[in-house]
């Protein structure tokens, strides 16, 4: 899967579950990196309150493939 990127986009934000979540599925990581290496990904938590962490496995597989943890940023932010 080739993803090709608009000259528009200065970034992209994930909006996540719980503390910054996503499905350990081989194929999203995968678009991920290919995305990453062609502009910044933001990772933010769909909860009202809290923010986005390492702590649990799906969190941290998105830091190890460049994923940038947006902390306790809103999605408005």
């Amino acid at each position: 899967m080739i993803i090709q990127l608009g000259m528009t986009h200065k970034a992209i934000v994930l909006q996540t579950y719980g503390v910054g979540n996503i499905p350990d599925r081989p194929e999203i990581l995968d678009a991920l990196r290919q995305v990453i290496a062609q502009t910044i990904v933001v990772n933010v938590t769909s909860c009202i309150k809290g923010g986005v962490n390492d702590a649990y496995h799906c969190g941290r597989i998105l830091k190890d493939v460049g994923v940038i943890s947006g902390s306790d940023m809103t999605t408005e932010c």
